[in-house]
């Protein structure tokens, strides 16, 4: 739910004892050049690259101008006892918008919003998506721990931007199931048959009742696994 996230350069600040960075004689003030062959040039090229690899890592880095390439094995989580210095490349700045200012302002998040939603939304039809839809749980999760007036209002209107996208998809029990069908009356003129009514809407009940249990089932297995 970040807005963005803030381009740190890949410079070793804090190695921690015992980890396998230490263990490999990493140390701080190193600059992080590639790992597996692949050029980093921000923090999260690093923390990405080491969180997808498999096995043995190695990494090449630059330490008083000299290029050093070392090998190592990445612990719990693939990850191997590093921190980075925070300091950004870039200037963060922060600007006030008037009531009258943020109204478009905010309509313009909303249409972003919406549309990086439809884009993703192929991925529900995936292995991978489908077992990664949530329920409940997943949505109090994505809530901060502290209280945030911003977070708050912010989730809330993408959770009610991502329920009025679903509520309009052509599915018998939504409203654009409604509208489907109102479509086909205005341009075949013909009603369609009240028993095919009926069974469709029962078909989108139970299609929808099924994604609430596959939601939460998913949320029940994460919690316990």
């Amino acid at each position: 739910m970040q807005p963005f996230q803030v381009i740190i350069p890949p410079v070793i600040d804090t190695v921690i004892v015992g980890s396998p960075a230490e263990k490999a004689g990493i140390l701080k003030n190193d600059k992080i050049l590639t790992v597996n062959n692949t050029p980093i040039h921000y923090w999260n090229d690093f923390t990405n690259a080491i969180v997808n690899s498999d096995n043995e890592i190695n990494i090449t880095l630059k330490r008083d101008r000299i290029t050093k390439n070392i090998s190592l094995k990445a612990g719990k989580d693939n990850k191997i006892g590093v921190a980075p210095n925070r300091a950004s490349v870039v200037q963060v700045q922060h600007k006030n918008y008037s009531f009258l200012e943020s109204i478009p302002k905010g309509n313009s998040i909303a249409i972003w919003t919406l549309k990086d939603y439809i884009t993703q939304f192929k991925y529900v039809f995936t292995k991978k998506g489908a077992t990664s839809i949530g329920g409940f749980i997943a949505i109090g999760s994505i809530f901060p721990a502290t209280w945030s007036w911003e977070a708050f209002w912010s989730i809330t209107a993408f959770l009610s931007i991502m329920l009025g996208f679903m509520n309009l998809l052509p599915i018998p029990a939504l409203d654009g199931g409604h509208v489907m069908f109102t479509l086909y009356e205005i341009i075949t003129g013909r009603k369609p048959n009240d028993k095919f009514l009926e069974y469709a809407q029962i078909a989108g009940f139970i299609l929808l009742i099924g994604l609430l249990i596959l939601a939460n089932g998913n949320d029940i297995v994460k919690l316990f696994s």
